[in-house]
């Protein structure tokens, strides 16, 4: 049997340490012949656009460059699976996909809109009786899938580009029908210039700071190692499917995590909101609850290798 691993969604700084994760503990299971990587996304399974990743993935220290590069290495997408109900017919390209490649279980590592996928995926093969299991693996830069106690790069920022106001407002959306918010940057910096009368520069911390490898932490990269590991365990050991792997906290000091399995129909399509009341009365400030949560989650610096002052990271055509 072989099994496959697909990205999607937003990059991070920690997505690809979770792939690292699912590679290394498949390759403990002498039942698996290859780890199948698809090419951005499940868009990858479509179009019959898989990768040995055996064949890339040769020594330890291709595997320790791919746990500290940031992005997504496989490439990522926003494809929205139709309701089987309503159209089958891209449910029956990926079937035939696995089946060619003899593929009988399927990772998927993203954020909300990425459970939905699998929970899709799921829900098609129980009905047809196909036996593929479908595990997710959380991956979100914005700390907001339900259930889980945390994902990786959790940041604070001052304003956040999703906050409601008719500045960051857009009639544009994604493939999941999700409004593009961005602008509010810009707003406020207009606003404080025209009521101060002073020089403003508002700066966007974007995709380059939360794929910027050199402020990763290690916990970060530690913890999406493990959940990687543990998806591949969930569903070749316990026969798992139709679930996404999620953290529960046991202690903030010291600090401990456990993994679970969640029912994705529980986290897909979903949003978990930053706590109230993690924000001071005041409301300039968090709490020190918010604190205890977010410190333990940035310990630890990986080590960044560099050739000639510039960052190395693993690609898939060196």
């Amino acid at each position: 049997m072989n099994i496959a691993i697909a990205q999607s969604g937003g990059p991070t700084a920690a997505i690809n340490s979770s792939l690292c994760g699912v590679f290394d503990e498949a390759e403990k299971y002498n039942e698996i012949d290859r780890i199948y990587g698809s090419l951005n996304g499940i868009e990858g399974i479509l179009n019959d656009n898989l990768i040995d990743l055996k064949e890339v993935l040769i020594t330890e220290n291709d595997k320790q460059l791919l746990k500290r590069t940031p992005s997504t290495v496989l490439g990522s997408c926003r494809f929205k699976l139709k309701n089987s109900s309503d159209d089958d017919s891209d449910y029956k390209r990926i079937t035939q996909t696995f089946a060619k490649y003899d593929i009988k279980a399927f990772f998927y590592i993203g954020g909300n809109d990425s459970m939905d996928t699998v929970m899709k995926l799921d829900a098609y093969f129980r009905e047809n009786h196909i036996d593929i299991k479908v595990v997710g693996v959380p991956k979100t830069i914005d700390n907001d899938l339900p259930l889980t106690d945390q994902r990786y790069k959790a940041v604070i920022v001052a304003v956040s580009e999703g906050i409601d106001c008719l500045a960051s407002r857009s009639e544009l959306t994604d493939a999941f029908g999700h409004k593009y918010l961005s602008g509010v940057g810009k707003y406020l910096e207009e606003l404080t210039r025209d009521h101060m009368g002073c020089k403003v520069r508002s700066i966007e911390l974007n995709v380059m700071q939360r794929c910027g490898s050199h402020i990763a932490s290690l916990t970060d990269l530690d913890e999406a190692w493990r959940i990687g590991a543990a998806a591949v365990n969930e569903a070749l050991k316990y026969g798992g499917s139709g679930v996404m792997m999620g953290f529960r906290r046991i202690s903030n000091n010291p600090y401990r995590v456990g993994i679970v399995p969640l029912d994705v129909r529980e986290c897909a399509n979903k949003a978990k909101y930053f706590p109230k009341e993690w924000i001071t009365p005041e409301g300039n400030n968090v709490t020190i609850d918010a604190l205890n949560y977010f410190l333990p989650l940035i310990q630890g610096e990986p080590k960044i290798d560099y050739r000639n002052g510039i960052p190395v990271h693993f690609r898939l055509d060196q």
